[in-house]
């Protein structure tokens, strides 16, 4: 989506510097902008060509895939530590139910998050109480 975004930016502003270039062109003979010259121009038409590599236009494009597939990485992994989490809670809840001395850790927790913020916080929070409560009863009972 975001490289979508990034394309129509730098279509847009390709197409402006385009039109100014031609423009500039047109009237080169009679007048000449003194702050910016045909070449200037025609410089920043080729740095916004995303199809000629090592421009900035092509660069960005890149650094934008680049994000778009560490971001589907990083929600990858967000999706197994929520599904681990779910799981782990559930684990909990059902020995909480055993012994009670469990319940006031295990009724903190929750695995309902929606968010990576929220989903990080309660695989967060699940580890905390996991090294607390649960994990000396685990160890206990594999003795």
């Amino acid at each position: 989506m975001a490289e979508t975004n990034i394309n129509i930016s730098i279509q847009f502003l390709k197409d402006r510097v385009d039109a100014t270039l031609a423009v500039q062109k047109e009237i080169q003979g009679t007048w000449v902008w003194p702050a910016r010259t045909v070449a200037d121009w025609e410089a920043d038409s080729l740095a916004l060509d995303r199809s000629q590599p090592d421009t900035i236009a092509a660069q960005a494009v890149s650094a934008v895939t680049v994000a778009d597939i560490a971001r589907g990485a990083l929600d990858a992994r967000m999706g197994t530590l929520h599904t681990l989490t779910v799981q782990a809670v559930g684990v909990m809840r059902v020995r909480a139910q055993r012994d009670a001395s469990l319940q006031p850790v295990v009724n903190e927790l929750s695995a309902r998050g929606d968010s990576r913020k929220t989903i990080e916080e309660e695989a967060t929070a699940l580890l905390s109480a996991w090294k607390e409560s649960s994990a000396p009863i685990f160890s206990r009972l594999r003795r």
